[in-house]
């Protein structure tokens, strides 16, 4: 439970929905204290630690197996967040221990580990899920084996839009803050991993400023590789133009002081960072491998991936001319009303509650 897409959308449904009517405890796989641990709690909600699957498989299921025993009558459904079949152990566990309610919520539209495995167990996992939730139709085939069947629903990530909205206040204040007034700032939210392709945005950045020293680059977000990053911006001796924030809780403020929002994702469950952007009214250059559901306003290029081409990205960034006016688009894109949080967390949890009520019967 630190900051990322799969787990800031667990927090914002947890934190919108009733918890009068449903409560969320949490199950996670690391002795660390993770960043939303004090909020979970704040909000009623406990945290357990397990070991993990993939170093103790047995050990793992016993302990799960002990929690849901020990709270037989509190635990009427198990929600598991995943990118993986391979956490049918999961469902199994509860099915065993009586949770009649097993739901299973894709993130990711592929993983790049165990892929074997993964399709080997698809179908256990389809037969243990009473119910199969997915952030995109791409999401849905990649851990279901297909978009729709009568236990899918596609839940997308939702999020708080009026904090997302251009504020030009805020924008001053920040580029301001930051000393970057009259810089063009191109901006990535996402954690340092093999998906969000850094290196490449690295790579693209560098060529961009052989044109016009003016760019900055903010990286936002923190992770394994972000440290072989650095030094991939030193060896091009561009460190003093790469501004990397780490974790930030502010990054709905931090998008309105960018420019243009660059998203060369390899794979991507829907990209909770893009729609976040999209709707802070941000011009943005994604992938090819970004699915057209995240592509929710007209302010969007899509460039294919492979072969890998900087030139491309960069000439996209060039061509666009920044206008503050088209940050203003509260209404403008029907689309972007599908993410709202409110109406998000409100559909599951009707679904939770109706489940419950199934169950009383």
């Amino acid at each position: 439970m630190n900051i990322g897409g799969a787990e800031t959308f667990i927090m914002n449904i947890y934190r919108n929905i009733d918890r009068e009517k449903i409560q969320f405890d949490f199950v996670i796989h690391t002795n660390e204290k993770c960043d939303y641990e004090d909020e979970i709690k704040q909000l009623g909600g406990r945290i357990y630690r397990i070991s993990q699957f993939s170093k103790h498989p047995l050990k793992n299921m016993i302990e799960l197996g002990r929690i849901i025993k020990k709270n037989k009558d509190t635990y009427k459904i198990i929600h598991r967040h995943t990118n993986s079949s391979i956490v049918f152990t999961d469902l199994l566990v509860a099915k065993i221990c009586g949770v009649k309610h097993r739901y299973v919520h894709a993130h990711s539209n592929c993983s790049p580990k165990a892929r074997i495995l993964h399709k080997l167990f698809r179908p256990i996992l389809n037969v243990l899920a009473t119910r199969e939730f997915a952030c995109s139709k791409d999401a849905a085939k990649w851990l279901f084996g297909k978009e729709e069947s009568s236990k899918i629903e596609i839940i997308y990530n939702g999020i708080d839009i009026d904090s997302y909205l251009f504020n030009l206040n805020t924008r001053n204040r920040i580029r301001l803050k930051e000393n970057c007034k009259d810089k063009v700032i191109i901006g990535h939210v996402g954690r340092f991993t093999y998906s969000k392709n850094h290196i490449f945005i690295i790579q693209i950045f560098n060529e961009l400023l052989k044109i016009n020293p003016n760019y900055e680059l903010w990286l936002i977000g923190d992770g394994q590789l972000r440290k072989e990053i650095e030094n991939i911006a030193y060896k091009y001796n561009i460190e003093s133009k790469i501004h990397f924030f780490g974790k930030r809780t502010d990054i709905n403020e931090l998008l309105q002081a960018i420019d243009i929002f660059i998203f060369p994702s390899i794979y991507e469950g829907l990209g909770i960072s893009l729609i976040e952007a999209q709707i802070s009214g941000l011009f943005c250059i994604i992938s090819d491998r970004i699915q057209k559901e995240a592509i929710i306003t007209n302010n969007v290029e899509q460039i294919e991936l492979e072969p890998y081409n900087v030139q491309k990205w960069v000439d996209a960034i060039i061509r666009y001319k920044y206008n503050l006016q088209n940050r203003y688009i509260e209404n403008t894109f029907p689309r972007i009303h599908l993410f709202d949080i409110k109406k998000v967390s409100k559909r599951l949890q009707d679904i939770y509650v109706g489940d419950i009520n199934e169950n009383k019967k």
